[in-house]
């Protein structure tokens, strides 16, 4: 996920053209040198799925901007990513964990500015409104894929509602 705000050029007109404002590093937040991220499929037909296991973890229903970066672009010169499967326990959506849930490992500062670059220049940033984010946690929970009672009471009520 990713805070689309802070990948926009046109709004600090003092940015360098290869610039990236200071603040969108705190989207590349890493724990442990590790970076959560999905693997989308080529069809996208995953999308839906991983979106709502990333919004299963809220207390309240938001909008969500993500990125999707081509993973060829993950192993460019001057950077180092090792990618590690997560099989569980990243959301309450278990199978999506299973299927498509890795950490960036062993990153330095170096390779996560590097990343940013990689962030930066992707074509493919988009949002989901907290609407859509409702409507899909509420297929994931009716398809049996998340199970409801591990959601936030928040999102239980708006689920309900």
């Amino acid at each position: 996920m990713i805070s689309r705000a802070k990948w926009l050029r046109d709004a600090h007109p003092w940015l360098l053209t290869d610039e990236i404002q200071s603040d969108a590093l705190s989207d590349l937040k890493t724990d442990g040198n590790k970076l959560s991220v999905w693997e989308i499929l080529e069809d996208q037909s995953n999308l839906e799925q991983v979106l709502g296991a990333l919004a299963s973890n809220w207390d309240k229903p938001q909008h969500l901007d993500y990125v999707i970066v081509e993973s060829n672009l993950l192993a460019g010169p001057g950077l180092s990513l090792k990618l590690e499967k997560e099989d569980e326990g990243a959301t309450k959506h278990r199978a999506a964990d299973r299927q498509w849930h890795y950490n960036l490992c062993e990153l330095t500062a170096t390779s996560v500015l590097g990343l940013a670059g990689i962030v930066d220049r992707a074509e493919s940033k988009a949002r989901v409104t907290k609407k859509r984010i409702i409507a899909i946690l509420r297929e994931e929970v009716g398809a049996n894929r998340i199970e409801g009672t591990r959601l936030s009471q928040q999102l239980r009520d708006v689920l309900v509602s």
